[in-house]
């Protein structure tokens, strides 16, 4: 006993079905085409219908349950977790793919002179390298030849004093 009635918006478009005395919502966006938790929407309404028979459960433990998904199933929608196709981790990986695939097409779309104006430039960094640890230490001999010939003339006074005596 399936009767479907669609009511749409612009972005949205929500299908209600009634099963016997249960109406269960089916949210749909538009674009995507997939259903927002409708198989667990028909479960939830099977169940309730099995239990309903069976006299096993109370109507408020199965309102509150039918509350909480209801509940799940805005939040999934508002939040747009259960639209997405993909999970978060084959976004992760397609996207690291997409980042890696693209630095081997720029490596690979060097030009000859593009090629040689890096291996130029490297080469100029490194002389620029070795020209600043060049130039550090002879700062530092600089400073060390300078304290020892103000040792020497520290040595000569004092001897020269010394022979004064």
């Amino acid at each position: 006993m399936l009767d479907p009635a669609l009511a749409s918006s612009d972005s949205d478009t929500i299908a209600e079905i009634h099963i016997d005395d249960i109406t269960v919502f089916s949210l749909h966006q538009s674009g995507v085409g997939e259903s927002v938790s409708t198989a667990d929407h028909l479960l939830f309404s099977n169940e309730v219908q099995a239990e309903a028979r069976s006299g096993h459960s109370t109507p408020v433990k199965s309102l509150r349950t039918h509350n909480e998904l209801h509940k799940e199933l805005l939040l999934t929608h508002k939040k747009g977790l259960a639209l997405s196709s993909r999970s978060e981790l084959q976004q992760v990986l397609e996207r690291r793919k997409r980042v890696q695939s693209d630095q081997v097409d720029e490596g690979q779309s060097r030009t000859p002179l593009e090629d040689v104006l890096l291996r130029r430039q490297q080469k100029q960094l490194e002389k620029e390298k070795k020209h600043g640890e060049k130039e550090q230490e002879e700062a530092q001999l600089m400073e060390f030849v300078r304290v020892r010939q103000n040792l020497r003339k520290i040595h000569s006074v004092i001897q020269n004093k010394a022979g004064n005596f």
